[in-house]
């Protein structure tokens, strides 16, 4: 209640030793349309299921093709297929013809192999995150105070990772 009705605390629907699966798609359309998030491309996924999505298009145009959804898409490519942007067609039916090369030469996949999921510990930070059952209803809560431990919690673990000690 301290916040008010600006915030609410919720539990991640995976729980202590779960891993958290979040899915999304993209599409872009000849460079003028794009739509990206967890709604899914199917008439139940646009009409009856609860998603959320943004869909944008952009008006200011470069070369005939609207600027930033064409920039979208290259980023987008680029990074899932561990490229730099310059190797990502600037024309979206160059980039189908060099996508179906690819798959070809790959024996119908783009990545031949499957990668592994991360194994990451399950802190007790984690756990007091999660709080699925709700059953950890403290007497009084501060909200401020809760970020201000959650945010210390975190920092330490991000620094954790990023400078392991020397074996």
């Amino acid at each position: 209640t301290a916040g008010g009705p600006r915030v609410a605390v919720f539990s991640p629907s995976a729980g202590p030793g779960r891993t958290l699966r979040l899915a999304s798609t993209t599409v872009v359309v000849d460079d003028v349309y794009a739509l990206t998030g967890t709604t899914h491309l199917s008439r139940r996924g646009l009409s009856f299921d609860s998603s959320f999505a943004c869909a944008v298009f952009d008006e200011v145009l470069d070369g005939g093709r609207p600027r930033e959804v064409r920039q979208f898409r290259r980023q987008l490519v680029a990074e899932r297929l561990g490229l730099p942007v310059s190797l990502v067609p600037n024309d979206p039916a160059d980039l189908v013809a060099a996508i179906k090369k690819v798959v070809k030469r790959a024996g119908g996949r783009i990545a031949p192999f499957v990668l592994a999921a991360a194994e990451l510990p399950v802190t007790d930070t984690d756990k007091d995150v999660w709080n699925r059952d709700g059953a950890k209803i403290p007497a009084t809560f501060n909200l401020m105070e809760w970020f201000s431990l959650l945010a210390a919690d975190v920092q330490s673990e991000v620094a954790a990772v990023l400078n392991p000690p020397a074996p």
